[in-house]
């Protein structure tokens, strides 16, 4: 058991008890073998191809070979993309990672669009669609029928299916701009021009702020939030101005790339004759505006709770340092608490805290512990971030990365990746592999659940208010972060959507800063008053989320569904944990996620819903209040 912060300058020197175990995914084999592996279902595939609708018989065979076909592939990705998060300059994987690309895109190529097929043996499907063997398949026969109306003529679906491997990705783009480019400065001595030039422009200076005392600290988008938690004002205000004035110098170039990506997406949309943008982007989940603006909607009903906590952070703020919150002082923490959790630390606290959901829950996450599921340490080259892996089924261990930093917050990430691979667990177990890969939008609710039962847990074994108080700050700012945040940016994509749609010209920044000033006035329980501001609203263009979908709603819905699941946890107890495994992590992608949720007790068209889990939120911030108060009564 580690006693003080260790860190490694390799990967191999991390003990392995530390590190992932990926040997099982290749089952004995080496890539190349794996590749081959994969080869030959293909071929088989690729045989099947034009009879796979033509009986029931032949459909079963098809699938068979084609989950074989996802497994395999899952599995050898699974091994590849572990080994370069580890360490993402690893030549040899990277070279393996294009040859699997290569070799998945060379297939569908081949095998061109199916959906053409499935259209025109329609009317066969039709007489075996509703037949026992087929049962699990039913949902997926429905959605392709239902789908039809959606549908571009055959040769255009089969032009798509060819090319996707060279289409443009803005995500990629906005990635490589806003993770790198923007972040290197011209040389500021003859020595760095010297480097830059023996190193033919390889090594670019990097952006830096100062601190109060003239010391440099590297500014980018991985450093930012930490640089914003410093205790030094001058680094913290340098930090918040330099960052803002960084992207505003870029604006421009972001917004025509957020223009183009969804001109590009309202297009797509109206030629396969969806009513909006905005539609076909729920389609998939067969979600409904009717309930999106319902979310957004309850959102703005509460938002005089988010404005509480500011208030309140404001007085606590000046209570403590005797002056005014500046924009850049908002993650200053107004506590000290214990810094050090070890890895083992970190295990027996989630463990104590998901007890409550059971002897299964509680076992399989010991032996996640037992049998390196999870990747912990930070070491040169490994990727930043943390993630429960995807597309688990038929993988024992459900791999998590993390970085861990020995905080509370590395606590924290730990039982969140765990609720993801808690849910793939129990999908897994209970679903066969097509109803197993549960979407986006009920993916959050299990980690966040995780994560309040943590808080929980943390919560009613405290000994000191200021551990308490950081706590539910922390509570607080994620519960802000995840639902207000995300419904007022999801809120902003549908209005730039509609503004598409409709035609509405957008000349560039300044258009979209407009609608996302407009949209935040929704949010604020009294008008705006200050006068329109070119660098106010910089979040319309530099939302990362803003250039790959319309999705932030569902990390909003999952966060609120999570409370609502808590909620019900601390009104009605066991029941309800049983429930909640049962009904809801069990469940997968068994139905749609609407009426999956109904099933599981919370129905997304009962306003109730939206009022228990921001009781939860109300509680959360008297909590915080009734602290403060005690903490901070004494200081002037």
């Amino acid at each position: 058991m580690q006693k003080q912060k260790k860190y490694y300058s390799s990967y191999q020197e991390v003990p392995e008890r530390y590190r992932f175990n990926l040997e099982p995914l290749l089952e004995g084999k080496t890539i190349d073998e794996q590749l081959a592996k994969i080869k030959k279902i293909t071929d088989k595939l690729l045989e099947l191809r034009d009879s796979q609708f033509d009986s029931k018989e032949l459909f079963l065979e098809y699938k068979k070979h084609e989950n074989k076909y996802s497994i395999a592939i899952a599995k050898l990705h699974n091994y590849i993309s572990n080994k370069l998060s580890t360490n993402v300059v690893d030549t040899e994987m990277n070279r393996y990672d294009q040859k699997l690309s290569y070799q998945i895109n060379e297939f569908y190529a081949k095998l061109g669009a199916v959906t053409n097929l499935f259209y025109k043996k329609i009317e066969i499907i039709k007489t075996w669609k509703d037949e026992p063997e087929v049962a699990i398949y039913k949902k997926e026969i429905e959605a392709g029928i239902e789908d039809y109306k959606h549908k571009l003529d055959d040769g255009v679906e089969d032009y798509l299916t060819k090319v996707a491997y060279g289409q443009i990705s803005p995500y990629d783009s906005f990635a490589i701009l806003s993770n790198s480019e923007v972040f290197f400065r011209e040389p500021e001595t003859q020595k760095e021009w010297d480097d830059f030039e023996k190193s033919q422009g390889k090594n670019r200076p990097l952006v830096y702020v100062v601190d109060s005392k003239g010391k440099k600290h590297i500014l980018n988008d991985t450093t930012y939030v930490d640089l914003l938690k410093n205790k030094d004002e001058v680094l913290r205000k340098n930090a918040y101005q330099k960052y803002n004035f960084i992207y505003l110098k870029h604006a421009e170039l972001f917004a025509n790339l957020y223009l183009s990506h969804v001109k590009n997406l309202s297009a797509d949309a109206k030629s396969r004759n969806f009513a909006s943008l905005t539609e076909s982007s729920i389609y998939h989940d067969r979600f409904k505006i009717e309930l999106l603006e319902k979310l957004f909607k309850s959102v703005q009903k509460h938002s005089y709770l988010f404005e509480r906590f500011t208030k309140l952070q404001a007085k606590f703020f000046k209570a403590k340092f005797g002056k005014k919150i500046s924009r850049w002082d908002r993650l200053l923490e107004l506590v000290n608490i214990k810094e050090f959790y070890s890895i083992e630390d970190a295990q027996d606290l989630v463990l104590k805290a998901v007890a409550p959901l059971g002897e299964e829950y509680y076992n399989q996450i010991k032996k996640a512990f037992a049998d390196n599921w999870v990747d912990y340490h930070n070491v040169p080259n490994k990727r930043s971030g943390a993630y429960s892996i995807g597309s688990s089924y038929d993988i024992e261990r459900k791999y998590i990365l993390m970085n861990f930093d020995y905080t509370i917050s590395s606590v924290d990430t730990l039982a969140h990746e765990l609720g993801h691979s808690m849910h793939s667990y129990y999908s897994d177990k209970h679903q066969d592999f097509t109803n197993s890969q549960y979407p986006i939008i009920l993916a959050e609710i299990a980690s966040i659940f995780n994560e309040l039962m943590l808080s929980d847990y943390l919560l009613s074994n405290s000994t000191s208010e200021e551990f308490s108080f950081y706590i539910l700050t922390q509570m607080i700012r994620t519960f802000a972060a995840t639902v207000y945040n995300q419904c007022l940016w999801a809120e902003y994509e549908h209005e730039v959507y509609k503004a598409v749609d409709s035609g509405s010209p957008i000349g560039g920044y300044d258009d979209f800063s407009k609608i996302y000033q407009d949209v935040l006035s929704r949010y604020e329980s009294k008008p705006r008053t200050d006068i329109y501001r070119f660098n106010d609203y910089l979040r319309a263009v530099n939302v990362p989320h803003f250039y790959y979908g319309f999705y932030v709603y569902k990390y909003a819905l999952g966060y609120i569904v999570a409370n609502v699941f808590f909620q019900k946890y601390k009104s009605e107890g066991k029941k309800a944990l049983d429930d909640y495994i049962k009904k809801f992590l069990s469940a997968g992608a068994s139905k749609w996620p609407i009426e999956l949720l109904k099933d599981a007790g919370v129905d997304l068209d009962d306003d109730r819903i939206y009022e228990q889990a921001f009781a939860v939120l109300k509680d959360q911030i008297d909590q915080y209040e009734k602290i403060g108060n005690q903490i901070f009564k004494n200081k002037k």
